[in-house]
C-alpha cells in the first residue's frame, strides 16, 4: 500500500504514506461497531484469604505474616489470580495493591501503611477486587455475565454506578455477588504485565469465587509492518482511498506559490473526489458486516414450556391434544 499512496501526489514520501495509511486505519476503527472488534473471554475471583495474622508498620509498604498467615500465602496464587494482582486491607481500612511477594512471609504494597492502626497481631483481608482489562486496546464492556448464579452485571451507566458506591459505601464495606463493573483507574502498579491499561472495580466487592463469561469491544491493532494486512470486511481499496484525503490535503497545503495559477492538480477536487468513494465504500461494507455484528447481540427467548401437541391416552383409547 504504502508503494501504490506515494504515486497519489508529487514529492510524496513513503514515511509520509506509511503516516497517513496509519491515519486512515484508526479513523475507520473508530467508528466502532465492526464485527472484528467484537471478542469475548472470561474472568474468575479467587476466595478470601485471611488465616493468621499481619504486621504492619505505619509509613511503611512491607507486611509481614505469622506462621499461619505466611503458609496461606504461599498457596494462595492461583492460575487465574496470582498473589500480587489482589489486594490487601485491615478491617475497614483503605484498600492496597498487592505489588510483590517474596515466597515466604513478606507481601509489598503499592504505597506506604497510612492507616489508624497498626503494628502485629492485626486481622487482614487478602481478596481482588480490581481487574486489568483483557487488551490493551481495551475500548467498552458488551456484557459480564456471572455465569453460576445467572447475574447480569451492569456496566452501560458506570457514573452512575460509581457515584452511587462510593455514596452509600464509600469505605467497601459490601461484600456480596458483584451486581457491576465499575471504573477504576489506569494501572499503576510497579512491574505490573498491564501496566498502563484500565483497570475495573467489581463492587460489591466478591470475596468468594464467581466465574464470569466476558463480550466486549476492542480497537484492534495498529498497521505497524508492511506484511500487516486489514481485517474482513475492511479492504485494503478504503484505507487507501481514505489515506489519499489525507495525501491531497497535504499537498494542497505544501503547493509551491511560485506555480502559474491553474497549473497541475486540482488537489481540493480530488480530496473531494477520494472522500466521496470512501463514503461509498464505507456504506457498502458496513452493510456486508451488519449480520454479523447483529448476531452478536441477538437476544434469545427462553421457552416457557416444552412439549408434544399430542398424548395417547391408553385408558381411553384416545389423541388429548396438550398446550405448549
Amino acid at each position: 500500500m504504502i508503494a501504490e499512496m506515494r504515486g497519489t501526489v508529487p514529492n510524496y514520501s513513503g514515511l509520509l504514506a506509511r503516516k497517513h495509511l496509519r491515519e486512515a486505519w484508526t479513523d475507520v476503527r473508530k467508528l466502532r461497531g465492526w464485527s472484528f472488534q467484537l471478542c469475548n473471554g472470561g474472568f474468575a475471583t479467587p476466595g478470601l484469604v485471611n488465616q493468621g495474622s499481619a504486621t504492619t508498620t505505619l509509613g511503611s509498604p512491607t507486611v509481614t505474616g505469622d506462621a499461619t498467615a505466611s503458609a496461606a500465602w504461599a498457596v494462595a496464587s492461583t492460575a487465574v489470580s496470582l498473589i500480587t494482582q489482589r489486594q490487601f486491607r485491615v478491617g475497614a481500612s483503605t484498600i492496597y495493591n498487592i505489588i510483590a511477594y517474596d515466597g515466604v512471609s513478606t507481601l509489598t504494597l503499592d504505597r506506604p501503611w497510612i492507616e489508624t492502626s497498626s503494628g502485629s497481631g492485626q486481622g487482614y483481608s487478602i481478596y481482588q477486587c480490581y481487574y486489568a482489562v483483557p487488551v490493551q486496546d481495551f475500548a467498552s464492556w458488551e456484557s459480564v455475565v456471572d455465569v453460576n448464579n445467572s447475574i447480569d452485571l451492569c456496566v452501560g451507566t458506570a457514573k452512575k454506578y460509581v457515584d452511587q458506591a462510593n455514596k452509600y459505601d464509600p469505605q467497601r464495606q459490601v461484600f456480596s455477588n458483584p451486581g457491576c463493573i465499575i471504573p477504576y483507574q489506569v494501572d499503576a502498579r510497579p512491574g505490573s504485565s498491564t501496566l498502563g491499561w484500565m483497570m475495573y472495580e467489581l463492587y460489591p466487592q466478591p470475596q468468594t469465587q464467581f466465574a464470569y463469561s466476558t463480550w466486549y469491544m476492542r480497537d484492534g491493532a495498529d498497521l505497524v509492518n508492511p506484511t500487516d494486512t486489514v481485517p474482513f470486511p475492511i479492504t485494503e481499496h478504503l484505507i487507501k482511498t481514505l489515506a489519499r484525503v489525507k495525501a491531497y490535503e497535504w499537498a494542497e497545503a505544501n503547493k509551491d506559490a511560485a506555480n502559474p495559477r491553474g497549473a497541475g492538480a486540482d488537489f481540493r477536487f480530488l480530496m473531494g473526489a477520494a472522500a466521496k468513494e470512501a463514503g461509498a465504500q464505507l456504506k457498502n461494507i458496513r452493510s456486508e458486516d451488519r449480520d454479523r455484528v447483529d448476531m452478536w447481540y441477538s437476544v434469545m427467548s427462553r421457552v416457557s414450556g416444552y412439549g408434544y401437541p399430542a398424548t395417547f391416552n391408553p385408558e381411553t383409547g384416545l389423541v388429548t391434544a396438550r398446550n405448549v
